[in-house]
């Protein structure tokens, strides 16, 4: 989970040092990134909830259906990118890094979602998980 987390920073990061060039991506590009950031974040949620018990463990997220997969996401670069070279190839390498960030934060999350599925099949027992209020401020 540290590590999911980890990786989220990292892409907002990222997506901060890269703002301007984002802004210059055209709209639509803008737009399906947006959504792919919104999609792993909800299903990173959705993930913590199913690990708090807040979700049911039989519920899974159907990702195909509204995130883009890593080859979609790769293939609209790719499509986004003879556009991109020939008007700056500055910006190319960092839109790249972009669209890396987002798939490795993607990656996470569905490594994160498979551990918690595997640990509550596994352990049922211990799946009992008590979040304690921190009073100390």
């Amino acid at each position: 989970m540290i590590n999911t987390v980890k990786k989220s920073l990292e892409t907002l990061k990222r997506l901060h040092r890269y703002e301007n060039e984002f802004n210059q991506l055209p709209v639509e590009f803008q737009e399906v990134i947006q959504h792919q950031l919104d999609c792993l974040i909800n299903h990173n949620e959705q993930v913590m909830l199913k690990y708090v018990g807040k979700v049911k463990p039989e519920a899974s997220y159907i990702e195909g259906e509204v995130c883009l997969n890593k080859e979609q996401l790769f293939e609209l670069f790719l499509a986004q990118r003879n556009d991109l070279a020939q008007t700056n190839s500055q910006m190319l390498y960092h839109v790249m890094q972009l669209v890396s960030i987002i798939m490795e934060y993607g990656e996470q999350v569905e490594h994160l979602d498979t551990l918690v599925s595997s640990f509550q099949s596994y352990h049922k027992d211990d799946s009992n998980v008590t979040i304690e209020q921190n009073t100390e401020i």
